[in-house]
């Protein structure tokens, strides 16, 4: 279905090509910044949700 879609449209490859390039780069760079990580932050963030935080915001 899609390819009937897309075939009459220029340069669907060059797009296809590239978004696949774009996440790929984007799915890399989260893991290494997620292996590079320090210990001390993800364990601060593995608690977070836990903690008591003192600056609570209260809607009314």
């Amino acid at each position: 279905m899609f390819n009937k879609l897309l075939g009459k449209v220029d340069g669907v490859d060059l797009w296809m090509t590239m978004s696949l390039l774009i996440f790929g780069v984007f799915f890399i760079g989260v893991l290494i910044s997620l292996f590079m990580m320090k210990k001390s932050r993800t364990e601060y963030l593995k608690n977070m949700p836990l903690t008591d935080n003192e600056n609570k915001i209260t809607v009314i």
